[in-house]
């Protein structure tokens, strides 16, 4: 567990959700030279604290539906590292975590129509049939991430900001700039106007009107730089919530406690066996089983069963060519 001071904690809550942030804008709210700035963040970025800067492809804005299966394998770990390598290849998978629970391996897929992910689907069951003992799916039906002042810097509130995505389908186009400017924000949010204008060979006003445009339309509307939380002592762990007496006002509440839990980064509203997915930062287990214990007491007649697994090894896959050809 590393140890952060107080300069790296703000630097970390004003960069999460907007790495575009200049050095000159961290340096007059941190009180520092900008050199200081740049120093602390060349240090976080070496110390694999801060892993890198990306811009999220809002791919259901394409005409996509988004889908995630979750699997029990049971195989050897050369079969399990093949199941994996597979999967980095396929240009419809979006993400890959592996977890300890009740399933071991879960996969984000993105794919036009259902018939599109019934062959994916399929494809893996041709080639890991063997190794897969149960499976289950459901559908994405919207996302919405939470940025926490985990580190309670400045007396900010709890809930900073909140970022929805994922949500109804679109058909947006993109011509093959759009789809280039697109990846690089991918790969490096943080990259200036200057170098994407070199880089697209388009002027600087044309960049920030594509970007402008990509955010209108709500294709790259949220920038994220990547934390390692697990080396700040923290663990990812996922609920699942399977329903029993239910309703669109539950749904609410429900949204509305994960919302203003401190631990909570994300909550997706779900089609199928389980109606919602929740994510959590926790530094001690038993904060988890804090949390599941004040949903069951909140909500024990909506309730059916809570499972909850630690998540692993999460590999996003965004930066390829993933439905960008």
């Amino acid at each position: 567990m590393e140890e952060l001071t107080l300069v790296d904690k703000k630097i970390i809550t004003l960069m999460e959700y907007n790495p575009r942030i200049t050095f000159r804008e961290l340096a007059k709210v941190c009180n520092l030279s900008k050199d200081t700035i740049k120093y602390r963040i060349n240090k976080l970025e070496k110390e694999k604290i801060i892993l890198g800067y990306t811009a999220f492809i809002d791919y259901k804005k394409l005409g996509n539906q988004s889908y995630k299966l979750y699997l029990k394998i049971n195989g050897s770990l050369d079969q399990k590292n093949a199941l994996k390598e597979y999967l980095r290849k396929q240009k419809n998978v979006f993400a890959v975590f592996e977890s300890t629970g009740n399933w071991n391996l879960a996969i984000a897929v993105f794919a036009k129509t259902h018939q599109e992910f019934n062959h994916i689907e399929n494809l893996i069951l041709e080639n890991f049939g063997e190794i897969i003992v149960n499976r289950r799916f459901c559908s994405m039906m919207d996302v919405e991430m939470y940025q926490k002042n985990f580190f309670h810097i400045d007396n900010k509130p709890l809930l900073i900001s909140s970022y929805c995505f994922w949500g109804e389908v679109e058909s947006n186009t993109l011509d093959s700039l759009d789809k280039k400017l697109a990846k690089i924000l991918n790969s490096n949010s943080r990259i200036s106007l200057v170098d994407l204008s070199e880089e697209l060979k388009l002027s600087l006003d044309a960049i920030k009107n594509r970007i402008k445009r990509l955010k209108d339309n709500k294709i790259v509307s949220i920038y994220k730089t990547a934390i390692n939380y697990e080396k700040l002592g923290y663990d990812k762990y996922k609920l699942l919530l399977f329903p029993k007496l239910y309703s669109d006002k539950i749904e609410q509440e429900l949204i509305t406690f994960f919302r203003s839990n401190r631990h909570c980064i994300n909550s997706m509203r779900t089609i199928g066996p389980w109606k919602i997915e929740a994510e959590f930062l926790i530094s001690k287990q038993q904060e988890m089983e804090e949390i599941i214990y004040e949903l069951n007491q909140k909500f024990k007649d909506n309730i059916l069963d809570l499972e909850f697994s630690t998540q692993r090894n999460e590999e996003l896959f965004a930066g390829k060519d993933l439905l960008l050809e």
